[in-house]
């Protein structure tokens, strides 16, 4: 499955949408010196929110037909992770789990998809920062002292540094029948609340995020 948003194209959208927006706004003010303010005015933003509306849900991770993929891989079992194991982007292995189950990935965005596995739940969870998102901030301008290790990049070690964090979208999977579930996704079981993410090293040296 393709992703919806090809690789590089995200800030491409915001461009695009950003030069239409500014164009319905001339064509606006040419017909309020035809027509009168109210009318024109109420038409120039009505057009101008719908086109918004339509550059933030293209360009946000929100817009997410690639969430069907990965749930159909765990439930058909063509993909699958071990106990607190992890894949992370910047990686050979996440390029390659990005192309295959279609996860969309910019530049300046992370993501890593692993299997949370602790005393309260058992899910696949795939925490995602989108640079857009976050006033076009790159994950590797972060500072991180912490590294993922381990099997399965599973672990995390600080260097006495303080935990750096952002803001993230997260998806939860069962890990059995695949079926998209947000119920422990936004609870104390995973760190943030659904809304913040570790801002790590990973395994291959590039900024990553995890739970």
């Amino acid at each position: 499955m393709k992703s919806p948003i090809p690789p590089g194209k995200k800030g491409q959208n915001l461009i695009e949408y950003s030069l239409l927006l500014a164009i319905i706004t001339s064509i606006g003010f040419y017909i309020y010196d035809q027509s009168g303010p109210v009318p024109s005015i109420r038409t120039v933003f009505n057009q101008a929110d719908s086109l918004l509306k339509t550059g933030a849900r293209i360009s946000s991770p929100d817009y997410k037909p690639f969430l069907a993929s990965i749930s159909s891989a765990i439930r058909k079992g063509t993909w699958s992770l071990k106990e607190n194991e992890y894949v992370h982007s910047g990686t050979r292995a996440g390029d390659a789990l990005a192309k295959k189950l279609g996860i969309p990935y910019a530049e300046g965005d992370a993501w890593s998809l692993g299997r949370l596995t602790n005393e309260k739940t058992d899910l696949y969870v795939l925490v995602y920062y989108s640079a857009a998102d976050n006033g076009n901030y790159p994950i590797s301008k972060f500072k991180t002292g912490w590294d993922v290790y381990g099997p399965g990049h599973s672990k995390l070690a600080s260097h006495g540094k303080p935990l750096p964090v952002a803001h993230v979208t997260k998806y939860g999977f069962n890990p059995s029948t695949g079926e998209e579930s947000n119920e422990y996704v936004r609870s104390s079981a995973v760190f943030g609340y659904g809304t913040t993410g570790i801002v790590v090293k990973g395994p291959e040296g590039k900024n990553t995020v995890r739970t």
